[in-house]
């Protein structure tokens, strides 16, 4: 059977991106079957943008709740067999659904797919950059085929999905994930792929099949609130599946990942000057998994900041004397 793709596009206040995103899914060779929009409540002139598009889209418009709300809504709509999620700053390729689709008639038992994609970072000076070509470990994964290791382990050690954009999930696997969790504002997308994770595995297409706009708009660029809600989904799914992470001998891994992330948000803290924050966020990631290299690396994070505490002070005072 064909897919037949559900493409979900919430949007807040995008007046300035929403119509080229929609364009993009319009102008797919491989058809989307419907193009759900859900204005989740802007202020902006959103709505008389979206009304050139009547007739070609499915319009919902809500009270503002949230991305997570207006996905749950979205997919309440659907009528296909695949939801493809679309962020509404995001510009596909005109070959996305078509590629996917292939992979989905070649493994039609894999319930989620996500692919490469093209996108300029600030931190990067903005060079275009390939998604796959800064993760941490590619070693452990296989592009184009159903993934040979657990993907639920794979995932949870690192976000190699990259945003909602690059996403498209079985409605079946989506009915068994739930929604989407509105209490997380960021990383929302992050926790429901996990949840994905449990009961189907992904194919990654290598393709480069669309392009993901970075603004001072997107949920993203606030680094501290991402990670600590990329904390929280690790800390909610790792509580919630402890049955299937016994049962998969995924226990080490896991912990290790929730070690990593208590020091990626204690440094962020720390350059937010929230230094007790920062120490306690170190002293909690040793705790999780008090290993030979944990408490080196405990020890050698806490030993950089002090030191970087103390030179702060002792150059604070001799300024302030010269005054």
């Amino acid at each position: 059977m064909l897919p037949k793709f559900s493409v979900i596009i919430p949007v807040y206040n995008g007046a300035d991106f929403v119509a080229r995103t929609i364009r993009s899914a319009l102008a797919q060779e491989y058809p989307a079957h419907e193009i759900i929009v859900v204005d989740d409540g802007s202020t902006d002139t959103t709505p008389e943008i979206l009304r050139q598009f009547e007739g070609k889209i499915l319009l919902k418009r809500v009270p503002n709740g949230g991305v997570a709300s207006a996905r749950n809504i979205g997919m309440a709509m659907a009528t296909g067999n695949y939801f493809a999620f679309l962020d509404s700053d995001d510009v596909l390729f005109r070959n996305h659904l078509k590629r996917q689709a292939e992979a989905i008639q070649k493994y039609p038992e894999i319930g989620f797919l996500c692919c490469n994609y093209a996108v300029r970072y600030p931190h990067r000076r903005n060079r275009m950059t390939m998604q796959y070509s800064i993760l941490r470990f590619p070693e452990q994964l296989n592009f184009d085929t159903p993934l040979k290791k657990e993907p639920f382990g794979l995932l949870f050690r690192e976000h190699f999905v990259g945003t909602a954009s690059a996403a498209i999930v079985k409605r079946e696997v989506a009915q068994k994930a739930g929604p989407f969790d509105p209490h997380f504002r960021s990383s929302q997308d992050y926790e429901y792929w996990l949840r994905c994770a449990i009961h189907t595995n992904f194919i990654l297409t290598s393709d480069v099949l669309f392009y993901k706009k970075n603004h001072p708009a997107n949920i993203s660029t606030n680094f501290l609130r991402t990670q600590s809600f990329h904390k929280e989904a690790l800390e909610k799914n790792f509580a919630l599946h402890r049955e299937y992470i016994e049962a998969h001998s995924l226990r080490d891994v896991c912990l290790q990942a929730l070690s990593e992330i208590h020091y990626v948000v204690g440094n962020i803290q720390f350059e937010a000057r929230q230094y007790r924050k920062a120490f306690k966020l170190y002293y909690d990631g040793l705790k999780i998994r008090v290993t030979l290299p944990n408490l080196c690396f405990f020890l050698w994070a806490c030993f950089k900041k002090t030191l970087r505490l103390l030179t702060f002070d002792i150059l604070s005072r001799k300024n302030l004397n010269k005054q």
